[in-house]
C-alpha cells in the first residue's frame, strides 16, 4: 500500500526536472485527481508516469507557439507530452476566455494526451465551462452503414461548473473504446452488444471478426447508428483539419502519437450568463435528476461524474492505494 501524498511529492518532483516548481506541482495534484477518480478501471498514474518518462527521454523540451491570437493558440510540442505543460495551456485558456468569453488550444505535433478528463476538469473549478476533443487515431470507427474502421475513437470530455462539483464526463465517440476489443480479443470475451461489426457490415460480438491482425478494428460509432456517425465525424475536423493535424484517413499505417491532434475550448460563463446564476439552475437540475425514481435495473439515477466522485472519495479517504511495485519504481527512478 502505497501514500497518496507520497505519491504525489514523487510526481512533483520528477516533473520539477523538465518544467517550474509552479508548472510541476499543478501537474502532480491534477494527476493524482485523475488517478484516483478512474481507478482501477483505468490506471492514470500510469499514463503521468508514461508522460514523465517521455520527457526524460527527449533532448530538447522546448515547445513552440505557433499561433497566438485573441482568443486561439495552437502549440506544437515538439513531441514532447502535453500534460506537464497543462498549467500553462489552463492559464493561458483562463486568461483568453475571460477576455473574449471563450478561447481555444489547438495540441499538435505532441507525444499524445491519454485521459482528457484531465483537461477539463480543473478548468469547471476557475468557473469555466469546458470541452476537450483527441483524435483516436486511424483505422477504428466504421462510418455510417460502412464495413471497414476508418475513423478514430474520438473520445471528448467536458466540465460545468455548479454550487458543489463539478458535473464531468470523459467518454470515447464510438460505441466502446478501442482497449474495450483489444482486452476482449485478448481475453477471448464477448464484446458489448452493437458495438462492433464484421468484414461484411454484419453486428457481431466476435472480436476476431471485429479486429484484424494488423491492429484495423470495425467499431460502430456512440449508439451504433448515424448520430453517433455524426459525432464521431465532427471531432475527426476539430482535431485535424482544423488546427492542421492529419485526419485518420491521412495518418501513417503504424501508429505515430505525433499525428494524433487535439483541442480544448473553454467558456466563460460570466461572459453569458451570471456565474451563481448558472451555477444554481444546474445545481437545482442536478438534485431533480438525482431525486427521479430509477428502473429497476438502476440502482439510482446519477449526474455525470458521480461514480468518479464517488471513487476518489473512498480513496481520499483511506489515503493509501494498492499498486504494482513496477509503477512506483519507475517513478521513484524518475523523480531520482
Amino acid at each position: 500500500m502505497y501514500k497518496l501524498k507520497d505519491i504525489q511529492l514523487l510526481i512533483e518532483k520528477a516533473a520539477s526536472k523538465f518544467v517550474a516548481k509552479d508548472e510541476a506541482g499543478y501537474f502532480a495534484e491534477k494527476q493524482i485527481d485523475n488517478f484516483i477518480k478512474k481507478f482501477p478501471r483505468i490506471n492514470g498514474l500510469d499514463e503521468a508516469i508514461k508522460d514523465l518518462e517521455n520527457w526524460n527521454i527527449r533532448k530538447s523540451h522546448n515547445i513552440n507557439v505557433v499561433i497566438d491570437k485573441n482568443a486561439s493558440m495552437i502549440i506544437d510540442f515538439n513531441t514532447l507530452a502535453p500534460s506537464l505543460k497543462l498549467k500553462y495551456i489552463h492559464d493561458n485558456l483562463e486568461k483568453k476566455a475571460k477576455k473574449n468569453g471563450i478561447a481555444f488550444v489547438g495540441i499538435k505535433n505532441s507525444g499524445g494526451i491519454h485521459s482528457l478528463n484531465l483537461w477539463t476538469d480543473s478548468l469547471a473549478l476557475r468557473d469555466l465551462l469546458s470541452i476537450c476533443f483527441f483524435n483516436g487515431g486511424r483505422g477504428a470507427v466504421v462510418p455510417y452503414g460502412g464495413t471497414i474502421g476508418l475513423l478514430g475513437t474520438n473520445p471528448m470530455s467536458y466540465s460545468i461548473p455548479s454550487n458543489k462539483k463539478p458535473v464531468i464526463a470523459d467518454f470515447a465517440t464510438s460505441e466502446i473504446p478501442y482497449f474495450e476489443i483489444i482486452e476482449a480479443k485478448k481475453e477471448n470475451k464477448l464484446l458489448k452488444q452493437k458495438s462492433a461489426v464484421d468484414d461484411n457490415g454484419e453486428i457481431t460480438r466476435d472480436p476476431d471478426k471485429a479486429l484484424k491482425d494488423n491492429g484495423v478494428s470495425n467499431l460502430l460509432p456512440l449508439g451504433g447508428g448515424i448520430k453517433g456517425y455524426l459525432l464521431v465525424y465532427l471531432v475527426e475536423v476539430l482535431t485535424g483539419s482544423l488546427i492542421g493535424c492529419p485526419l485518420s484517413t491521412e495518418m501513417s499505417n503504424d501508429y505515430i502519437p505525433e499525428e494524433h491532434g487535439g483541442l480544448i475550448i473553454a467558456f466563460d460563463i460570466e461572459s453569458f450568463n451570471k456565474i451563481k446564476k448558472f451555477k444554481n439552475s444546474v445545481s437545482e437540475m442536478n438534485d431533480i435528476i438525482r431525486k427521479q425514481k430509477a428502473r429497476k435495473d438502476i440502482k439510482k439515477v446519477k449526474i455525470p461524474g458521480d461514480n468518479s466522485y464517488k471513487r476518489a472519495e473512498l480513496i481520499r479517504k483511506k489515503g493509501v492505494i494498492e499498486l504494482n511495485t513496477d509503477i512506483i519504481n519507475r517513478l521513484r527512478i524518475l523523480a531520482k
